[in-house]
């Protein structure tokens, strides 16, 4: 299989590159996985794609991760129009200052205990409080 059949077989014309990656967790448990890519990107170095595929997955385990599993945005209903995305934006907010907050590989659960807990040390460590 190349880059050829995938673009006359599947019908994606821009396609121009097709690889795998092995994937592995740092968690215990979690078994490795093969993933399959198929790229327009005529640039097939191994660096740049590894590159390409980490920033996206540094997104996806980043505000993603965060909102589908922890928050389980998912599976929340809202009936009343338009406030799913004021739902959205508020919890795209909190995520984001609870980055603010983090320290080094603090895990941002911790973080948002700290905030429950303590919330005059989380304004001290934003630089508002004395």
């Amino acid at each position: 299989m190349n880059a050829d059949w995938i673009r006359s077989a599947l019908d994606i014309p821009n396609c121009r590159s097709i690889f795998c990656v092995e994937w592995t967790s740092s968690e215990e448990g979690v078994k490795p996985e093969v993933r399959y890519y198929i790229s327009s990107l005529s640039d097939r170095k191994p660096e740049k794609i590894l590159s390409l595929i980490r920033d996206h997955w540094s997104i996806e385990n980043g505000l993603h991760l965060v909102k589908d599993r922890w928050r389980d945005e998912d599976k929340h209903y809202l009936a009343m129009p338009g406030l799913g995305e004021r739902f959205t934006c508020l919890l795209n907010r909190a995520v984001s200052v609870l980055g603010l907050l983090k320290k080094g590989k603090e895990p941002l659960t911790a973080v948002s205990a700290l905030v429950r807990d303590k919330p005059k040390k989380c304004l001290k460590r934003l630089g508002r409080l004395n």
